[in-house]
């Protein structure tokens, strides 16, 4: 487990607020988001999410000091600075989970494009949310792992200094895994 209230992204994903589930069923994607994330932060977790703007627009979660768990809007450099007015802890993010229940496949690559890769994640970076050092969890398929040497490419044409690095790794060290095996047992 992090030290408690360790801040952390998790992309694709909903944490919206109690009122927004009241009336949806456990299958619902904004149920199981939402169960997901609570399960993150028994885990010690201070989870904000950014989810796609194809999901319903349903209000967020508070969070410390008066902004919100949940940012709606596209992977990249915009949707930065609403992050930054809504993220009221002390940077950085310790680490940065990617959603993989729904996302593997067409829709995965679609929605973690490249300007999530070359935008948001070096605007993160230059504004000091995310370091060098900040682990990104991001599910193992052919696309993601393109998506990454795509933008190492890119980087190097640009001569930007960043570039991304991955290794596998077990499914329980994943906080965001193991989040999501809690919800399973509900179901």
């Amino acid at each position: 487990c992090p030290e408690r209230g360790l801040p952390c992204l998790c992309l694709g994903l909903n944490f919206v607020n109690e009122h927004a589930v009241r009336h949806k069923d456990n299958k619902h994607v904004v149920w199981r988001d939402r169960t997901r994330m609570l399960a993150m932060q028994k885990q010690g977790w201070s989870a904000y999410t950014i989810s796609m703007p194809e999901i319903e627009n349903h209000p967020g979660e508070k969070a410390p000091n008066g902004g919100y768990r949940r940012i709606h809007g596209s992977f990249g450099h915009r949707v930065v600075k609403t992050l930054v007015s809504n993220f009221r802890e002390k940077p950085p993010f310790h680490s940065i989970f990617f959603e993989y229940v729904r996302m593997p496949g067409e829709y995965g690559y679609g929605a973690y494009g490249k300007p999530l890769w070359s935008e948001m994640l070096p605007e993160l970076f230059r504004r000091n949310y995310i370091t060098t050092n900040t682990p990104m969890f991001v599910y193992n398929a052919k696309e993601m792992v393109q998506r990454m040497k795509d933008a190492n490419r890119s980087a190097r044409r640009m001569r930007h200094s960043y570039g991304y690095e991955w290794e596998p790794i077990r499914g329980c060290e994943c906080a965001l895994f193991t989040a999501t095996q809690t919800v399973d047992a509900i179901l």
